[in-house]
């Protein structure tokens, strides 16, 4: 994002409009800039809030005492926690339920840290298990990859010279799910 880390991406901070009369929705306004820095080793900003409400949004690595520096992965997680919200029509918090009740108030690190193997697994309880069906392949795999992290080997991109150029993560799930 233009050089920029959010770190507090969820979809209560991406605000949507209406066009007067003629019911048109306008582009996404992106808010909720308060932990925002420049994409910089060498930047600092506070940690994060502890509200469960906003934790299930965030990588793994990215809660509790930072283990490491807050990088682009880890937003580019929270897209795809965003992506399967708007795919199952439902909020991060109820596809998460069963593992965890986030109204409940304080809920212990271990039990959000299992919100992400959760939500990658394909079978017939896990975040993705209806996905595929409802938005189809591409949708999918595009929303599998930004939680992983990872490009899969297939979107490499081979160079005249034979070498394989690998893209930014962002730049692959943005031109496989305008095809």
């Amino acid at each position: 994002m233009a050089g920029w880390l959010h770190k507090s991406l969820q979809s209560s901070n991406i605000l949507i409009f209406e066009s007067g009369d003629e019911h048109r929705v306008l582009e996404p306004v992106l808010t909720g800039f308060a932990f925002s820095r420049l994409n910089s080793a060498s930047e600092i900003s506070e940690h994060s809030s502890s509200n469960p409400q906003l934790d299930i949004y965030r990588h793994p690595e990215a809660m509790g005492e930072p283990s490491e520096s807050f990088t682009d992965v880890k937003d580019i997680y929270a897209l795809g926690t965003i992506l399967l919200e708007i795919g199952e029509w439902r909020s991060l918090s109820r596809l998460v339920e069963k593992i965890v009740t986030v109204g409940k108030g304080d809920i212990a690190l271990s039990q959000l840290a299992k919100i992400r193997p959760f939500l990658l697994e394909d079978g017939a309880k896990g975040g993705l298990a209806t996905l595929r069906f409802r938005m189809g392949d591409i949708y999918a795999l595009v929303t599998k990859m930004m939680l992983c992290g990872e490009i899969p080997q297939p979107f490499a991109a081979a160079q005249g010279s034979g070498q394989i150029v690998f893209p930014n993560l962002l730049d692959v799930a943005v031109r496989e799910l305008s095809r």
